[in-house]
């Protein structure tokens, strides 16, 4: 990724006032598979995360934007912040994905608006419910949604961080 165009999407602002945004967890198995989704503007999950986003999406066609806050498996931190810019395109294969014999293949666009590092303790003090516990946000799942109101501390804590 070009410097120039890191420098914009990590420095970029983000307006949410009037908005009901919906967030969501993205772990990724690697980084290049995170890498490539910088370059291309595109992303795949599971079939069953994406069932999830596409509802997500579609229901919030006109109440909001799909934010999702990425990390790679065992880096200890998240390492970007991406909307989701259309539907799951249930025809399209990405090639990135072919390697996984099929498990990824329908994919969705995204674009990547903060791309930097924020470490695991930046955002320990984050909650997320799963069967009625509590975990921190930072042992979450992929595509787990979080609430409006931690979603929106996260996204805050991504502003706010310098790196």
């Amino acid at each position: 990724m070009s410097r120039k165009l890191f420098s914009e999407c990590r420095n970029k602002t983000l307006e949410l006032k009037g908005w009901k945004p919906r967030y969501f967890i993205i772990k990724s198995c690697n980084k290049e598979k995170v890498l490539s989704s910088m370059r291309e503007n595109v992303w795949s999950s599971t079939t069953e995360g994406n069932i999830r986003l596409n509802a997500a999406y579609n229901d919030q066609e006109r109440k909001g934007p799909v934010y999702l806050f990425f990390s790679v498996n065992k880096s200890k931190c998240f390492c970007g912040v991406a909307k989701m810019f259309s539907p799951v395109d249930y025809k399209t294969r990405w090639s990135q994905w072919k390697q996984n014999n099929g498990r990824w293949q329908e994919c969705f666009d995204v674009r990547w608006i903060i791309v930097k590092n924020i470490p695991n303790d930046n955002l320990r003090n984050l909650s997320i419910k799963q069967n009625s516990k509590t975990f921190p946000v930072t042992f979450s799942q992929d595509t787990q949604e979080l609430s409006l109101e931690n979603g929106t501390k996260m996204m805050e804590i991504f502003q706010d961080v310098i790196i």
